[in-house]
């Protein structure tokens, strides 16, 4: 893995960095280029406009004043007896180029090279036509790439003018940048190296920036691994400014919530196999209790009416408990499915409270309590619910007080409205839950089994807080051993 991704950073910098220095490269060479030959265009404009105003001021000092110009200036210059050719061919090695002096009245090419004359109709119509444009006193120019790389022609003419303005002749350059295709080269060639240069020195930089990112992922790596296989106390180790280092702590944190987790499922299965075990001594109890009472009953070892009377009592009580645990299950099984559905309406909670208490004041009559009841008369408080359900929810923890409450002792069942909402608590004075249990008491398959809790399932508390969590209603309890135990419902406002 780390090789993998080392030489993937590695081949993902490359890549990059080629392509900035392409790009880079080619605008360099683009401007460079049309830079070179603007500089080229410039300089050979300057020369030829240059040579025009030289040769204008010889002609004027050397050839007679206001001589007509329609006889021509080669007439002119064999009467004057001037050596054209010479101070033409000096001109001419100057320019570096190709240098024409063309005639305004004969239009005759009188030097090419500073060595011969050539004939104006041998001249290229393109060229005829700037000399055209020149002998209109403007200087002209034409530019054009040759058929060699990077090498431009340029043909520049100027006009010869004398100081009152008449135009005595053109010079013509035809100059050629083949200097230039070796200048643009060079510069290309000192580019591509730097380049190649600055790929190599940067190599090292990368492969310790590349491990500095896969050291931290292969140690992530190694430790989920091990997390995988059970092992949460695996640390990385990896402490970092950045984002590795949010995803190592990260991990750390995760390791530390399932290794919690796994502690916690542990217990929960340790008390789920205590749950069933008890289950199912609970339910061998009553088994075996009705199937010796029938087989006492069919035997006819028991005759008496009575006895009898007294066998079928027995069979129905063990029957109606396991009917209560089987019941119980069924109903922890559904409210745990996310799928099922409760029924929702519009109710007064304050009712199902007052109903609650009206059903079981009975029990606790029977048992020697009295619940008490303390609420605002007339006071309701609108809440959307399953009117059965919270009924139920509400029942399960005051017949729990009435089970677990010292003989004699009242129950209060205390009702509050205020801005944040109702809040409901049941509280009694008995036995009380001890300190080790409270954390517990919701929980599926915590149990208590001792003598006041002979005929329960364990399950009444933890069916409680599955109807509160589909309502939305906070439940807690509190417990002092002995003195008084309080579960409290808090019902927030809805809107």
């Amino acid at each position: 893995m780390k090789r993998k991704l080392t030489a993937q950073i590695l081949l993902y910098f490359t890549a990059a960095l080629v392509l900035m220095c392409s790009t880079v490269g080619g605008i360099f060479l683009i401007i460079y280029t049309r830079t070179t030959v603007h500089n080229y265009r410039s300089g050979f404009l300057q020369k030829t406009e240059a040579i025009a105003h030289s040769l204008s001021v010889y002609f004027e000092q050397e050839l007679p004043e206001y001589y007509p110009i329609e006889s021509g200036l080669k007439e002119q210059m064999k009467q004057s007896n001037l050596r054209l050719g010479i101070y033409l061919d000096f001109m001419d090695n100057i320019a570096l180029s190709n240098l024409w002096i063309v005639d305004s009245a004969t239009k005759t090419i009188h030097v090419e090279f500073g060595k011969y004359n050539i004939t104006y109709s041998s001249i290229p119509a393109e060229v005829r036509t700037l000399i055209d444009q020149a002998m209109e006193g403007e200087t002209s120019i034409s530019e054009r790439w040759s058929d060699r790389m990077l090498e431009k022609n340029f043909i520049i003419a100027s006009p010869v003018q004398f100081s009152d303005g008449r135009t005595v002749a053109v010079v013509v350059i035809h100059a050629r940048t083949g200097d230039m295709f070796s200048t643009i080269m060079e510069a290309g060639w000192v580019l591509a190296g730097s380049m190649l240069l600055a790929l190599l020195v940067l190599i090292v930089p990368c492969l310790i920036f590349s491990r500095n990112i896969v050291n931290p992922l292969k140690c992530m790596v190694e430790i989920t691994v091990r997390m995988t296989k059970g092992d949460y106390t695996a640390k990385t180790g990896v402490k970092r400014q950045d984002e590795l280092g949010v995803l190592a702590n990260n991990i750390d944190i995760l390791s530390v919530r399932l290794k919690e987790a796994d502690r916690q499922q542990a217990e929960l299965e340790q008390l789920r196999k205590t749950y069933i075990s008890n289950i199912s001594h609970e339910l061998r109890t009553p088994v075996a209790v009705i199937r010796s009472s029938l087989e006492a009953l069919c035997d006819g070892v028991v005759t008496g009416q009575e006895q009898v009377e007294a066998y079928y009592k027995e069979m129905l009580a063990e029957s109606v408990h396991m009917n209560r645990m089987v019941n119980d299950l069924l109903e922890l099984s559904r409210l745990q499915n996310p799928s099922y559905h409760i029924e929702k309406q519009p109710i007064d909670f304050m009712m199902v409270v007052e109903d609650v208490v009206r059903t079981l004041r009975h029990i606790a009559r029977n048992a020697g309590h009295a619940i008490e009841l303390n609420t605002i008369d007339g006071e309701i408080f609108p809440f959307c619910g399953d009117y059965g359900r919270l009924r139920q929810m509400l029942g399960t923890v005051l017949d729990n007080a009435i089970k677990f409450s010292i003989p004699g002792e009242p129950i209060q069942v205390t009702v509050t409205i205020d801005t944040s909402g109702c809040t409901t608590r049941i509280s009694n004075k008995g036995t009380g839950i001890q300190e080790k249990d409270l954390p517990h008491v919701f929980e599926e398959y915590y149990m208590s089994i001792g003598e006041t809790n002979r005929t329960g399932t364990g399950l009444g508390l933890a069916i409680a807080k599955r109807i509160a969590d589909r309502h939305s209603i906070g439940i807690e309890a509190t417990s002092v051993p002995g003195e008084k135990t309080s579960f409290i419902f808090r019902i927030p406002w809805q809107r």
